[in-house]
């Protein structure tokens, strides 16, 4: 019975919704209309914006290209010619040529890439190298120039000795005793130097006369320059000096003189100097010379035979 009186509830039924099935909940884009005239202007700020671009570009090479051009002037400008301009002072003795010289110092210059550089040369390192290869050069200055690439050395070569020889090796000494060449450059006519044994250290660079020896043979050339003997009044001059090493006796030939001098390392060389002037100076006084040499290695004696 209560389900009879039950109440029919009627389903409802949405407006929406067709016969009994749920509608499908589609959504549909419709794109917006788009302005004809402000398409174009779109296009025309794009094309702009290329052009720009592209204008941009070729200015960035042209930049480019300049900067390159001015670094590489700048790069040219700030680097050394590996052919340098030598200047010797005139009144050097010439051992060897100009282009010899150059030659060395362009070697070192395409040697050494640093050096090739302006901003990271170092004329120190330069100046050494080039004493240690000649040993003649007393004075050197290179000189790295403002406006050109050629580096200038302006050198002075110390004053020639003797030329020197040891059994069959010859070279020049410089007036500091060290054998700076070992050729003989045909210039001018210098004393010569021998050893009554060869030198083991015959070779350039090397230290063959002492100090001491190289004063006493100066101050003797010096003095014996100053003496004016004979009618002719001519002064004396050095042809030769040998040299006994393990001794240290010096026999010293004169020009146009049948005798010679003898004359010690050991001894005070201002006193035997002195002693053979004054032999000398005494001799010609009386129209007599010696007739083969005056010995005055021992102090305070004079031996003339």
């Amino acid at each position: 019975m209560s389900a009879f009186f039950k109440k029919k509830v009627k389903p409802i039924r949405s407006a929406n919704l067709g016969s009994g099935r749920l509608a499908s909940n589609n959504s549909y884009y419709r794109p917006a209309r788009t302005n004809p005239a402000q398409s174009i202007k779109v296009d025309k700020i794009t094309s702009d914006a290329q052009s720009s671009r592209k204008r941009l570009s070729l200015s960035q090479v042209v930049n480019f290209v300049i900067i390159a051009c001015f670094v590489g002037l700048f790069f040219f400008a700030s680097t050394l010619s590996s052919t340098p301009d030598i200047n010797i002072t005139k009144d050097s003795f010439m051992y060897r040529s100009v282009p010899e010289y150059q030659k060395k110092a362009s070697e070192m210059l395409s040697n050494n890439p640093l050096s090739a550089s302006k901003l990271l040369f170092k004329s120190g390192n330069f100046e050494e190298k080039m004493r240690n290869e000649f040993p003649e050069i007393n004075q050197i200055q290179a000189i790295i120039p403002l406006g050109g690439r050629d580096l200038s050395v302006a050198m002075h070569l110390s004053a020639p000795l003797a030329t020197v020889y040891s059994g069959d090796k010859s070279g020049v000494l410089d007036n500091s005793g060290v054998l700076v060449t070992d050729k003989i450059p045909d210039q001018q006519d210098l004393l010569k130097v021998r050893f009554a044994t060869p030198q083991d250290n015959f070779q350039v660079g090397s230290r063959l006369l002492t100090s001491r020896e190289v004063e006493q043979l100066n101050l003797l050339s010096s003095e014996l320059s100053s003496l004016a003997l004979g009618a002719e009044k001519k002064p004396l001059q050095i042809s030769e000096a040998l040299f006994n090493i393990n001794d240290g006796q010096i026999e010293v030939k004169l020009k146009d003189k049948p005798y010679y001098l003898k004359l010690s390392t050991y001894a005070e060389a201002r006193e035997q100097v002195g002693a053979i002037k004054s032999i000398l100076q005494r001799l010609d006084k009386e129209g007599t010379a010696p007739v083969r040499y005056i010995d005055a290695r021992v102090p305070g004696r004079v031996f003339v035979v």
